[in-house]
């Protein structure tokens, strides 16, 4: 007998027919949880060569039983609890079709669904379009618009610290609904820092402590007394005195710091010698975005008639649109309502095959790149939109991929690159491109000269490198990993996400 219970916590058994008693209880009856399916099956065939289709006629009959069981409410109270499970629960979720389930159960190697990728291959061979039509790779081109009209929305995906002339700015790369990329730079924001007032000091000396300050050090841009609590110690929610002292560049704040903490700072001999505490020790970007109450992959808007549009030839990246705003006009959109929903960005899936020698794992100074198969899609479509292949030599058609030859490995590697940068993902990923197949490309291209290559972020002049890092702790120990610096794009390796890793 085959039982299969459709319940919230699944039991499945198997008792040999000759075993079958009309007593639950009885001592001699032999239980086999279901481990490994195939073995199981194997071995209850050996010993009963007519037992699988009994096993169906009484799987029909207990689903039957179950249908009338659940329609009478005859399970609960007691006969429900009466009865224990044996053998292997396997947790469910939702509704379960204990059908399908053996079904399943009992397939051969084969006979399992396809998917539906699997489905559309097919398709495509009995059509007999073996060859993919030509694939559009560019994001649709920006209309013209009016400046002082026009709105421009997006969704972050990624934020980096600049200099705008000789002040710090931050650049925000992003995505909008209509799928158009943009870069945002963010100006006008001025650093800061908190130090508590000495005893002494007043408002009326501001003004000479400004231009005290402004003799030792660069960029002061002002200081102002504020009243806030302090996170050292125990203060009873008590408001104190602190003064902020800003700065106009980045670069300048770490010396103001030091000087406070080291007491190098001594107007009217009002600071401790030994050294005064500051507060806020921030990331620029990071102060940016907490005082403008931007969010990571939120929405963002440059109201119409506060921003200006950078022209194509002092545009510093790829992007279709460049734009400059104060970070006082620019507007930040909690993450909900209509600010829930994603941007339609671009996920580039992608895989390269190594000629390696016989038993030996593939090295870039030795071993040639031969082939990089792509896939594009847009988050939410069900379809990708480019599926293709760049290959040194001939290669065979594949259904439903563009296919691009090439006589020279490091001419492949020049095509990917304007691939990538045509393409223009927003967010790559593979199975381990972090620690091989990234680092293999460029390792590759300098080995082969190719110097032009390792320019595929959304920056223009910005290089791709490959770093070594460590992390440590003591709940993951120590991890290894390369880094390359893949600017605007959000790179992730699924092998860290692998079930086989857990």
């Amino acid at each position: 007998m085959v039982r299969v219970s459709n319940s919230p916590s699944l039991s499945i058994n198997f008792i040999p027919i000759s075993q079958q008693t009309s007593s639950s209880t009885n001592p001699q009856l032999k239980i086999m949880p279901v481990i490994d399916r195939k073995h199981a099956i194997d071995e209850i065939h050996t010993k009963q060569p007519d037992l699988k289709r009994r096993q169906h006629e009484k799987i029909e009959i207990m689903m039957d039983d179950e249908k009338s069981c659940t329609k009478n409410n005859c399970c609960s109270g007691k006969n429900k609890d009466s009865v224990k499970p044996h053998g292997f629960h396997m947790p469910t979720n939702g509704s379960y079709s204990t059908l399908k389930f053996h079904k399943k159960l009992n397939a051969n190697d084969g006979e399992e669904e396809p998917s539906s990728f699997e489905k559309e291959l097919v398709d495509m061979s009995n059509s007999g379009k073996r060859t993919a039509a030509k694939q559009i790779w560019a994001r649709p081109s920006i209309p013209e618009f009016d400046i002082k009209d026009k709105d421009i929305e997006f969704q972050q995906l990624d934020a980096e610290e600049t200099f705008i002339g000789e002040k710090s700015a931050a650049r925000f790369f992003g995505v909008t609904k209509e799928g158009y990329s943009v870069l945002c730079n963010v100006t006008g924001f001025a650093h800061y820092l908190y130090v508590p007032v000495p005893k002494g000091l007043s408002t009326d000396d501001l003004h000479d402590f400004k231009k005290y300050l402004r003799e030792g050090y660069q960029g002061i841009v002002d200081v102002e007394i504020v009243e806030k609590e302090s996170i050292w110690g125990f203060n009873n929610n008590t408001a104190l005195p602190f003064l902020k002292v800003i700065v106009d560049n980045v670069r300048f704040i770490s010396k103001v710091r030091y000087g406070f903490e080291r007491g190098e700072i001594q107007y009217k001999d009002l600071f401790p010698p030994d050294g005064s505490m500051t507060f806020d020790n921030v990331q620029y970007l990071l102060r940016l975005m907490i005082d403008c109450k931007i969010t990571g992959m939120g929405w963002l808007t440059a109201p119409a008639g506060k921003y200006s549009v950078i022209s194509k030839y002092r545009q510093v990246s790829t992007c279709q649109l460049e734009i400059t705003i104060d970070y006082k006009d620019l507007m930040s959109h909690p993450s909900e309502g209509k600010y829930l929903s994603m941007a339609p960005l671009r996920i580039l899936s992608f895989d390269i095959e190594c000629a390696g020698r016989k038993g030996i794992f593939p090295e870039a100074e030795h071993d040639s790149v031969i082939q990089i198969a792509n896939v594009v899609s847009k988050a939410g479509d069900p379809v990708p939109f480019v599926r293709n292949v760049f290959t040194v030599k001939s290669c065979a058609p594949i259904v439903g991929s563009e296919i691009f030859s090439y006589e020279d490995e490091g001419e492949m590697l020049r095509k990917w690159k304007d691939f990538i940068v045509q393409v223009d993902p927003d967010v790559i990923i593979g199975y381990n491109i972090a620690n091989f197949d990234l680092p293999y490309l460029l390792n590759r291209a300098i080995a082969l000269g190719v110097r032009d290559f390792p320019y595929f972020s959304r920056l223009k002049s910005s290089k791709q490198e490959v770093k070594d890092s460590v992390f440590s702790s003591r709940a993951y120990g120590t991890r290894e990993n390369k880094v390359v610096n893949i600017e605007e794009r959000r790179c992730a390796s699924l092998y860290h996400y692998s079930p086989s890793k857990w």
